[in-house]
């Protein structure tokens, strides 16, 4: 895959994560659309910006270029950590959980989808 495919998948998994993330704010007579929109906004940008940090971190130099930041243990944590985040009841820093399930989101995106490519994913480091 390449940085304009991660990128798409990103965007589209992040808007749609980011739909999910506004819907479940507690109805406020006080909160503006506007204000939602924004979230929304910011929500699929960190899931883009995740959707190509693999890659930053390891640029694809050679075809082996996938070691730790592309592996299935790295896959396995974040999910973890997603879980984990994503129950926090903490409203005062709900926003910051929520930037960082996004973010946590593209970068599962770009690793599900890398390990749909002939080279796959390695489970721990250089495959």
């Amino acid at each position: 895959m390449n940085r304009n495919d991660h990128m798409a998948i990103g965007t589209s998994i992040g808007f749609i994560n980011s739909l999910y993330l506004i819907s479940d704010k507690p109805a406020d007579k006080n909160a503006k659309d506007s204000a939602k929109i924004f979230e929304a906004v910011l929500y699929t940008g960190a899931a883009i910006f995740g959707s190509v940090a693999p890659d930053m971190l390891e640029p694809a130099n050679n075809p082996r270029h996938r070691d730790f930041f592309h592996s299935g243990i790295l896959l396995f944590f974040i999910i973890v950590l997603y879980f984990y985040m994503s129950k926090k009841d903490d409203e005062k820093n709900q926003f910051l959980y929520n930037l960082g399930n996004s973010f946590l989101v593209g970068y599962s995106s770009h690793l599900i989808t890398d390990s749909s490519t002939p080279a796959g994913l390695p489970f721990v480091g250089k495959n």
